[in-house]
């Protein structure tokens, strides 16, 4: 019975070592981590840069148009959105030092409920799960800090090894649109369509409500993250100014009213004590037929007036500094 027991014992600590091994060579890169990437190793000129900063609704950005257009009036400046999905200012301020080493003349940072309650539906989604996590489960039989899982995950590991060593391979996207401009996003065939009306009325106001909600400790963990961006941006005298992104009206119609409170005073109290703009296009955009869904304008030829419009916000913002 002992030799079994010890049998087992080793089969899987060997088993562990193997995936630690793996993982380590191997691990799949989150779309957070920009601060190694080659985009913060170029020589540039200082102060000649335009950055917009934030989750997948900044993304939808079409920052080609938005650097074309600045070009006309400022030849020497460049526009760069540095967006990726699920941006919050806990994963933003991990690369927030390299962003600060390129001196930008001009920062816009996109805000939306998500981005100051942490993804907190998705965090209270993950700890319902009535299963084993084998994470802690390996954490604790092998003594290991938590920090040292956080890119352990097997399956997405193999799936990044199997791209990354086999070329033309039948995982590698095909209907991927990748702008110059926005080295950290894309986009895919869903983001270019654009939903009626009638389709967008169709929502679970229990969904909304899920989504963003200001969870009290979890929104107090973000802004403090976002003070320290914000300290570090006027440290160096970086510009910087927030949009509170768009939101299709019958979605804004459902959020709770203590949770729109909860947003609205957080990013007024930071307004007043670090002295930047807020533009706020929560719902200029509600009643049109741009959206790719609720909270997502569509990347389409006939929505282009979200990126005229971040556009002409830029230039009033740089008139007042150049």
């Amino acid at each position: 019975m002992k030799r079994t027991a010890l049998s087992i014992i080793i089969a899987f600590s060997i088993s562990i070592s193997i995936l630690l091994l793996f993982d380590e060579y191997f691990s799949y890169p989150k779309v957070f981590d920009i601060e190694d990437d080659q985009f913060f190793s170029r020589q540039i000129e200082p102060q000649k840069e335009i950055y917009s900063i934030g989750g997948s609704g900044v993304v939808q950005l079409n920052s080609t148009l938005i650097d074309t257009k600045i070009k006309q009036k400022y030849p020497d400046y460049t526009f760069y959105n540095l967006a990726y999905n699920a941006d919050t200012p806990e994963l933003r301020y991990n690369s927030i030092d390299e962003v600060i080493s390129m001196k930008p003349k001009l920062v816009i940072y996109g805000l939306s409920y998500y981005d100051l309650n942490g993804f907190y539906f998705l965090n209270k989604s993950e700890e319902k799960n009535v299963l084993p996590d084998l994470r802690n489960i390996i954490e604790d039989t092998i003594s290991l800090e938590k920090n040292q899982f956080d890119q352990f995950n097997p399956k997405e590991n193999t799936l990044n090894f199997i791209k990354n060593n086999f070329e033309n391979s039948i995982f590698e996207p095909s209907d991927k649109l990748t702008l110059f401009n926005s080295p950290f996003s894309n986009f895919s065939n869903e983001q270019f369509l654009i939903k009626s009306n009638q389709d967008l009325k169709n929502i679970n106001p229990e969904i909304v409500s899920s989504h963003v909600k200001q969870d009290v400790l979890e929104q107090k963990k973000q802004i403090n993250y976002l003070k320290k961006i914000l300290k570090s941006f006027n440290e160096q005298n970086i510009k910087i100014i927030f949009l509170i992104l768009p939101i299709h009206d019958t979605y804004n119609n459902l959020i709770p009213d203590l949770d729109k409170k909860l947003f609205y005073t957080e990013l007024k109290s930071l307004e007043k004590n670090f002295q930047f703009k807020i533009y706020d296009l929560s719902e200029r955009y509600s009643d049109l037929e741009i959206w790719q869904d609720h909270v997502h304008i569509a990347y389409d030829k006939n929505s282009m007036i979200y990126s005229n419009d971040v556009f002409d916000i830029i230039i009033l913002e740089l008139d007042d500094v150049i």
